[in-house]
């Protein structure tokens, strides 16, 4: 623990929340997943040979396929998997994936080799706790997290940025401002807002000329106008339901004008930003955006799109399988040294020497296999080509084919390639007109 640094937190918050709240790294990430985990997992006891133990099988499908899926998603985030061994009620032991943000995870390094130690809330060291650092995506010696999503953070920061004050532009376009400048009314300079005059009301003229008369013909012409108010603003006669709509309007002050204002319209180029955030994206993750974009410009660059995004899935695919064989090693280690011992003890009794090659390979003999069955990147015609060639056997056709149309996967029994069944079919319609032919000839 002397001179150990702790993994940057805000670096393994961020990972975890860019990755989830992204749309596009959240669809490449989605994608993966799919391709490697969609047929589920296999265990095989031996390099080569078929599962002989169901039990160990439905194990693996239960509590070790959820487990790599967690494990894709840290690797993804963070760069690292914090892994814990745990035991059930029933002595079965299984892992699981801890959240780093949870925890605190420290870094050692000393010229080239890497120690981890993870703590909990109270500083102490957690029990049977792995961190695995093999994905290629190391922590930096400072304790800063260089995952692919931590990678991203540059081009998406910078794009919620920009949406960001788009949508400020919008908002000020719904409620725009409005500014008044004062005009020169050519009078005396009178301090303050002319608002209204002074008039004294004792001076007043009482005169019959300075009050208000209104006459029939003046009714008339309000009563007008106050029905068609009510028919533009209540869309028909009757009590109008404009409700209360002169509150926004207000009398400018004596002097005042409205001024126009330059309406602010945003970027552009909104939409190739996001375009080309879109490309760095797919990029780093090695997934075609034309996958599930039909608008990128490198559309026409099908073959080339399709072998970068099966390097990737099988990048990904042998990462997590030799991840899991390694935790399996671990937690059945005391199995598997029996079983090496045992078979070391047989060789030893046929021949006495203790060649370290010959442990070595016993140990890869004796290991265990962990698979990804992928689904295979062909089509059903490419498929076909391949078992008439003699690449694949039937029963693989038949496997694939219905995985690739989302049909129920049953046991066929192998046909006859097509084009002898054609002449199969040919040579039956021969016979028959050739039969046909005969009863004519014989009744004639």
């Amino acid at each position: 623990m002397d001179h150990a640094i702790v993994i940057n937190k805000n670096d393994l918050q961020n990972g975890v929340m860019f990755l989830r709240l992204t749309p596009t790294i959240n669809t490449c990430r989605n994608i993966i997943q799919q391709q490697i985990f969609s047929n589920g997992i296999t265990f095989n006891n031996q390099t080569g040979k078929t599962p002989s133990d169901p039990h160990m099988q439905e194990i693996m499908t239960d509590f070790w396929l959820p487990f790599c899926k967690g494990l894709l998603d840290s690797v993804i985030s963070q760069g690292f998997a914090v892994v814990r061994i745990i035991t059930m009620d029933d002595g079965l032991r299984v892992p699981i994936i801890v959240e780093a943000t949870e925890v605190t995870v420290y870094l050692k390094y000393t010229l080239g080799v890497r120690e981890y130690f993870v703590k909990d809330d109270e500083n102490n060291i957690i029990p049977d706790t792995i961190v695995l650092d093999s994905f290629g995506f190391s922590p930096a010696p400072n304790g800063r997290v260089c995952s692919i999503v931590c990678n991203l953070l540059p081009t998406v920061r910078y794009m919620n940025s920009l949406m960001g004050t788009s949508l400020s532009m919008e908002q000020t376009r719904a409620n725009p401002k409005i500014l008044t400048e004062s005009i020169d009314l050519k009078s005396d300079n009178i301090e303050g807002i002319q608002y209204d005059y002074y008039a004294d009301g004792d001076m007043q003229d009482d005169s019959d000329r300075n009050k208000f008369q209104r006459n029939r013909s003046n009714v008339e012409q309000l009563q007008q106008q106050q029905q068609m108010y009510d028919n533009f603003f209540g869309g028909r006669g009757g009590i109008s339901d404009g409700g209360n709509v002169l509150e926004n309007v207000v009398s400018l002050p004596l002097g005042q004008k409205v001024v126009n204002i330059p309406q602010q319209t945003g970027r552009s180029d909104l939409v190739a930003q996001l375009k080309t955030q879109e490309d760095i994206i797919c990029g780093i993750f090695g997934v075609p955006r034309g996958l599930f974009m039909s608008d990128t410009p490198h559309k026409t660059d099908s073959e080339g799109s399709h072998d970068i995004f099966q390097k990737s899935v099988m990048n990904w695919k042998n990462m997590i399988q030799d991840a899991c064989q390694h935790i399996y090693s671990v937690i059945y280690a005391k199995e598997m040294s029996d079983k090496v011992m045992k078979a070391l003890g047989k060789r030893k009794r046929k021949k006495n020497t203790n060649n370290i090659s010959e442990v070595y390979a016993l140990k890869k003999k004796l290991a265990v296999e962990i698979l990804f069955p992928i689904s295979p990147f062909a089509n059903s015609e490419e498929l076909y080509q391949h078992y008439q060639n003699g690449v694949i056997p039937w029963s693989v056709l038949v496997k694939h084919t219905c995985s690739a149309h989302a049909l129920p996967h049953k046991e066929i029994p192998e046909q006859k390639p097509l084009v002898e069944r054609q002449h199969e079919l040919l040579k039956q319609q021969h016979d028959f007109q050739k039969k046909q032919a005969n009863a004519q000839t014989s009744k004639t």
